[in-house]
C-alpha cells in the first residue's frame, strides 16, 4: 500500500476530532517470532517498527510518529529500521527517537482540551500517560491546561475500518484467491488414511507458496464428529471414508486476511444424510448471500438462516413444530449455536460494533463479512441415527457493493454436485499415481 493511503486515513481522523484534540496510538511490542504490527497502528501509520508512538494534533493538523532510532547493532540481528528519516519520508510531519516519547507527548498534551486515548489495553501505557497527566496538571497554577475531555480512540478508528477502502479491497481479493487456491488444493489432495495434519500442511504450504506468510488464524481440519467442535484445532485424527471433513482455513496477504469453510466427502461421494444437510447448510448460505445490498440489517441475515435451518431440521424430521415456533424458542441451537457470520478485514474477526445506539447495523457499500451457516448434529437418541455425528460449515467472504454484493471467495466450488465431482475427479488421479520405489 501506497503511503498516501495511510497519510489520507491520518487527515480523515484529523477531521473527525474536536479542536485542541490530541490523540495517541502505541505500536505493537517486540517479539521473538515473526513482527505483526497492531491492525489499529499500521492502519493509521503503515508503519511495521515495535515499540512506535504516533501523536496526532488537530489543531496543527500535524501527525508526529515517535520511533527507535537507527542501530547499526540492532539492524545486523534483525535488519534495517526505519528510523527518524525514514518517518519523514513516509509522510510524517515530525518525527523522533524513542527516548524523546515524554518530552514529545508532554508538548502536545500541554494546553490540550481533549484526550484520544484507549485506557485498558496496555496497563504499562496507560502508566506512562497518567504520569503525564499528572506532571501537566502540577503546572495548573502556572497557567497550563491539561485535558479534560476523553475520547476512546480505536472506537473511532474501528468504525473507519468497518468500510473499507478501495486499497484496501484489492488486498482482500488477493488474500480471498490466495484462500480459495489454497482450499481447492486441499479438496484435490484429500484421500482416505490421511492425517488431519497433513491437510492442514498442504493447505498453509499453498498460503506460503503464494506469498502470504501469515495464517489469519489457527487451520481447522476437522475429520468425522471432530467437526462438531467448533473450535478444533487438535488436527491429530485419521480422515476415513465415509466421513466429511471440515476444513476452515484463511491466510493474511499485506495486512488483511480472507476465512473460507468447506465441508467434502473423504472418499468422494456424500451418504444421503450427508448431502441432505449439506444441501440444507448451502441452502441456507446462498438465501442469505443473495440478500446482501446497502440498506439490510446486519441481524436480518441471520434471522434469514435461522429460518431456513430450522425449516430444515424440521422436514427431515430432527425438530418438530411450527418454525416460527421453535425459532422463537431458540430450538436449533443443539444444531447451529453461532452466528452467520463476522466482519473481516484487517483481522479475522474484524473491529466493529454490530448495533450502532442499540438498533442493528445496517450495510453499506465498502463492509466486508462472512457468511457461515452451519449445522453441527450430536450423538444423540433424540437424533434418526443417520445423521449423528456429522459437522458441516461452509464459509465466504462477501463484500458489500454499491448495487449488491461481490462474493470475495467465488474461486473454490461449494455447490453439493460440483464438489462431489471434484472430489471423484481428484481420487482417480491420486490413486493413478504410482509409489516410488523404497
Amino acid at each position: 500500500m501506497m503511503s498516501t493511503e495511510f497519510e489520507t486515513r491520518r487527515k480523515k481522523f484529523l477531521g473527525k476530532m474536536k479542536p485542541g484534540g490530541v490523540a495517541i496510538l502505541f505500536g505493537a511490542p517486540p517479539s521473538h517470532g515473526r513482527f505483526r504490527q497492531d491492525s489499529d497502528f499500521f492502519y493509521l501509520t503503515g508503519v511495521e517498527e515495535p515499540n512506535a508512538i504516533l501523536v496526532l494534533v488537530k489543531d496543527k493538523k500535524k501527525s508526529i510518529l515517535v520511533l527507535p532510532p537507527k542501530d547499526k547493532k540492532q539492524e545486523t540481528w534483525l535488519g534495517p529500521m526505519l528510523g527518524v528519516n525514514g518517518a519523514l519520508k513516509m509522510g510524517f510531519d515530525e518525527a523522533y527517537p524513542l527516548e524523546k516519547r515524554k518530552e514529545i507527548l508532554k508538548k502536545y498534551l500541554r494546553n490540550a482540551s481533549a484526550l484520544y486515548y484507549t485506557f485498558g489495553v496496555d496497563r504499562s501505557q496507560d502508566d506512562f500517560i497518567l504520569q503525564i497527566l499528572k506532571e501537566l496538571k502540577g503546572e495548573v497554577r502556572e497557567g497550563t491546561a491539561v485535558p479534560k475531555v476523553f475520547y476512546d480512540l480505536l472506537a473511532f478508528i474501528h468504525e473507519m475500518r468497518l468500510v473499507k477502502t478501495r486499497e484496501e479491497i484489492d488486498s482482500m481479493r488477493k488474500a480471498a484467491s490466495i484462500t480459495a487456491k489454497a482450499h481447492l488444493r486441499a479438496m484435490e489432495s484429500c484421500k482416505p488414511g490421511m492425517m488431519e495434519f497433513e491437510l492442514q500442511a498442504i493447505l498453509e504450504h499453498e498460503f506460503r507458496r503464494q506469498g502470504a506468510f501469515f495464517n489469519a488464524f489457527d487451520t481447522i481440519v476437522a475429520g468425522g464428529p471432530n467437526a462438531r467442535v467448533l473450535h478444533y484445532t487438535a488436527n491429530t485424527g485419521v480422515l476415513r471414508d465415509g466421513q466429511l471433513v471440515l476444513v476452515d482455513g484463511g491466510c493474511e496477504y499485506n495486512y488483511y486476511t480472507a476465512d473460507i469453510s468447506r465441508t467434502f466427502p473423504i472418499g468422494g461421494k456424500f451418504t444421503q444424510a450427508q448431502r441432505a444437510l449439506y444441501d440444507l447448510v448451502w441452502q441456507a448460505q446462498q438465501e442469505v448471500i443473495r440478500m446482501v445490498k446497502p440498506g439490510v440489517s446486519y441481524e436480518a441475515l441471520h434471522q434469514k438462516t435461522l429460518e431456513v435451518l430450522t425449516q430444515g431440521l424440521v422436514d427431515l424430521k430432527i425438530l418438530k413444530g411450527k418454525v416460527k415456533n421453535l425459532v422463537e424458542e431458540k430450538k436449533y441451537l443443539p444444531f447451529f449455536m453461532h452466528k452467520t457470520g463476522h466482519w473481516i478485514g484487517m483481522d479475522c474477526h474484524d473491529v466493529g460494533e454490530y448495533k450502532r445506539d442499540g438498533k442493528p447495523r445496517i450495510l453499506k457499500p465498502g463492509m466486508v463479512f462472512t457468511v457461515e451457516p452451519g449445522l453441527y448434529i450430536p450423538n444423540s437418541s433424540k437424533v434418526p441415527k443417520k445423521f449423528r455425528n456429522i459437522g458441516i460449515r461452509i464459509e465466504d467472504d462477501i463484500l458489500v457493493t454499491r448495487r449488491g454484493y461481490e462474493i470475495l471467495t467465488k474461486e473454490v466450488p461449494s455447490q453439493s454436485d460440483e464438489i462431489e465431482g471434484l472430489r471423484k475427479k481428484s481420487l482417480i488421479s491420486l490413486s493413478s499415481k504410482k509409489t516410488p520405489a523404497s
